[in-house]
């Protein structure tokens, strides 16, 4: 484009493009003097070679959240998922196992290791129900079995009572998983992560999991994709009983949970006083309810602990499409990256 059309651009779009003081993002101080603008487009947040993250490398702070697993259209988003989290250098949670745990015959065709390649973290996904369930009738090693064959890192235990509890077909606790939890890690031989489901946790809970032997930590906060919601649109609205007494009560519960941010600030009350020792022990994963990737950003560089921010539903939006417009998604989400690391400083 020559200076002249640029410049007829500029006046016909000035009155279109005003901006309210009131829309001004508050999270960042923007210091336009500091900084040059990145080498390239293609770079990578920690660099050609990464940083270590659940045991592998991770290039830039993104985790694809467990979102699907099993069969069917699971397949084609998986994979292409696999190939932006190859490419990009991304962590990867694949969504339930628990098709693959009952079925072994379905392991094969869920095998995304070749895609991923060797240096990106992988882990599985199973309910602490099924995990109870197979360590109350001493059949633990399946996990570990599970794992090798899936060719996975990890394991991440999603612990979702309220779902669980709205959902028809949803399973009991029979043991607080407090009480529970410590004898399962003890037992599975890989680096194990503990998230919610779209509630996110409470302090008391996360000081709990700072106590424990779990490598990680996945908010899972409310905000985003909210499986209460989900499972009671499925046992009500899809049947047409929106009116039911049930669901004007049950309804409140897909309300009750922490945002990201707001678990953001307790851990940072949590592990202030020993915050040196907990960048390696523990990592963590800020998802649920991230609208952006400036506030991503924000969130990863609020905490002296490292980690990454979680995405799902703006990955599994793209996913569904092609590998292609996922890819130029996340193309952009990390060239944005790339600005905010030289041109943003975070407000406190």
């Amino acid at each position: 484009m020559n200076l002249k059309n640029r410049k007829v651009d500029h006046i016909k779009l000035a009155l279109e493009s005003q901006t309210a003081a009131s829309s001004m993002s508050k999270l960042f101080y923007y210091e336009p003097l500091l900084n040059t603008h990145p080498p390239t487009k293609n770079g990578f947040y920690f660099g050609e070679k990464g940083v270590p993250f659940l045991g592998k490398n991770i290039k830039n702070p993104i985790w694809i959240s467990s979102m699907t697993g099993g069969i069917g259209s699971a397949l084609k988003i998986n994979k292409n998922l696999a190939k932006v989290a190859n490419k990009f250098g991304l962590g990867f949670g694949i969504g339930s196992c628990r098709p693959m745990l009952e079925n072994s015959d379905l392991i094969k065709s869920n095998q995304f290791r070749k895609i991923l390649g060797d240096q990106v973290p992988y882990f599985a996904n199973l309910g602490f129900a099924q995990v109870e369930n197979l360590f109350l009738n001493n059949k633990l090693h399946k996990i570990n079995e599970l794992i090798k064959a899936m060719e996975c890192d990890g394991l991440i235990i999603h612990i979702n009572p309220i779902q669980e509890w709205l959902q028809k077909e949803g399973d009991i606790f029979f043991n607080s998983p407090k009480d529970i939890l410590p004898k399962i890690l003890e037992k599975i031989k890989y680096p194990v992560v503990i998230k919610e489901v779209g509630q996110g946790m409470g302090p008391k809970s996360l000081k709990l999991l700072l106590s424990m032997n779990v490598r990680g930590i996945e908010f899972a906060g409310l905000g985003g994709t909210n499986f209460a919601q989900i499972e009671l649109k499925r046992r009500f609205v899809k049947n047409n009983q929106s009116k039911d007494p049930n669901y004007q009560i049950l309804n409140e519960w897909s309300q009750v949970g922490h945002t990201a941010l707001e678990m953001t600030q307790f851990l940072d009350e949590l592990i202030t006083p020993y915050a040196k020792n907990m960048r390696d022990e523990k990592q963590l994963i800020i998802s649920g309810g991230i609208q952006s990737t400036l506030e991503g950003y924000y969130l990863i560089n609020k905490l002296p602990m490292f980690s990454v921010y979680g995405r799902a539903s703006s990955y599994l939006k793209w996913a569904q499409v092609s590998s292609e417009l996922l890819e130029r998604f996340v193309q952009s989400e990390v060239d944005s990256l790339l600005m905010a690391q030289r041109f943003l400083t975070i407000r406190k």
